[in-house]
């Protein structure tokens, strides 16, 4: 079973009976992915919200009028119509209100955000379902919000950053009762990161952070003080082989969840699997932890300027700053990086020889994990380090 399964087995009951839980959440941090512009009000609009149902029904309407010229807003983009599709009516999630919907893209400054809070009409008998879920869109499909994501690695703060706290103060300033945060991806990250940023009355009302596989923090330019007060509140959930799941330190707790996707499309909520209960938990793979050693040996060969170097270097090659379409790396690597290798010599010698030798580098730690993880694999060497374990017993007992 997976997100859609979910929500056809639990369309007719409402969250009235049935609290709110972590499929839930994310299925609404996936509808964030939807462009509601011109549905949805913003939090300027006196009308505070759209029932899910009429709001899907008017997206309908424009993306049959759109015909060929409408342009999907992610690589999840049929699965989200698919999920839109099929909570419009839904006892459930048709009565859900959409509100306070916020996008914005700065190709000057690197920036893209886009936030939508759901409000949920029908409290449940045990009060356990926050009144309202504040949503954080993750990275869509420009490189631009890439290229965001990884100034993570050099900079104190993403102007994302800023636009999620700012959003989230106001969205509280108009409402007084519980909520919840969630995210995928850059959305999780910016979940966690804006409830840092709210005073100690406002994170009281808290009831739970949701993050799906979200960027962690990097803590050599964020203080991890600020994060104590929320951190109990934290659903981290990431696939068995995640990759950005383990660019840096995660908070709160940890949850690995199954998934059907291979490499890349792991990172995909429309691949885990779930059961009744939820997310069917999972163990990290070998894979994702080799990662996350090389990134971490690749990252800290680098000051933060040879970071900001390369990055900018890179998805300026990428076309980042004019709105390139990032493209299924999964399905065209290799035009991929004949694209990188064909626009290299338009830039400064100094990114270029940066570049040269950082991904050199790259190179060389990939080599020496890869040899170290199929070493271990050998069956003499298996049959070794047994050997040595037995005698090392063998020492410390006559000890």
């Amino acid at each position: 079973m997976n997100l859609l399964d979910y929500v056809q087995w639990r369309k007719d009951i409402k969250f009235e009976y049935d609290p709110m839980n972590e499929l839930d959440a994310a299925v609404f941090t996936m509808i964030s992915y939807v462009n509601w512009n011109g549905i949805v009000g913003t939090t300027g609009d006196s009308h505070r919200y759209i029932t899910l149902h009429h709001a899907a029904n008017l997206f309908q309407k424009r993306k049959q009028q759109l015909g060929n010229d409408y342009q999907p807003n992610s690589s999840y983009d049929k699965n989200v119509l698919n999920l839109l599709s099929m909570i419009a009516d839904s006892p459930r999630f048709g009565s859900v209100g959409l509100a306070y919907f916020e996008e914005k893209i700065d190709y000057d400054n690197s920036q893209q955000f886009a936030a939508l809070t759901f409000f949920l009409l029908e409290h449940d008998i045990f009060h356990r379902t926050p009144r309202f879920v504040v949503t954080y869109r993750g990275t869509d499909n420009k490189w631009v919000g890439w290229k965001e994501d990884f100034q993570t690695f050099y900079k104190e703060k993403i102007p994302a950053q800023d636009s999620a706290e700012i959003y989230l103060k106001k969205v509280l300033s108009m409402e007084s009762s519980t909520f919840a945060l969630a995210g995928h991806s850059k959305g999780g990250h910016l979940s966690v990161y804006s409830a840092t940023k709210i005073g100690a009355g406002d994170q009281d009302r808290l009831q739970k952070i949701y993050s799906f596989d979200g960027l962690g923090f990097n803590f050599s330019v964020l203080d991890r003080k600020d994060f104590q007060p929320v951190e109990d509140r934290i659903l981290h959930f990431m696939p068995e082989d995640t990759i950005v799941g383990k660019f840096f330190p995660l908070l709160g707790k940890t949850i690995v969840v199954d998934s059907e996707g291979k490499m890349f499309d792991q990172h995909n909520p429309f691949r885990w699997m779930i059961s009744p209960n939820g997310f069917v938990e999972g163990k990290l793979s070998e894979f994702s932890k080799m990662n996350e050693k090389i990134i971490q040996s690749w990252v800290g060969e680098m000051d933060l300027e040879e970071r900001r170097i390369l990055l900018d270097g890179l998805f300026d090659m990428l076309g980042a700053s004019n709105g390139t379409l990032k493209p299924d790396a999964t399905k065209d690597t290799l035009g991929l990086w004949k694209e990188l290798k064909n626009k290299k010599p338009e830039l400064d010698p100094q990114t270029q020889e940066v570049l040269e030798e950082k991904f050199d580098s790259l190179k060389r730690i990939v080599k020496k994990y890869i040899g170290r993880a199929l070493k271990s694999k050998l069956p003499w060497r298996k049959k070794k380090n047994l050997k040595e374990k037995s005698e090392n017993s063998l020492d410390t007992n006559r000890d």
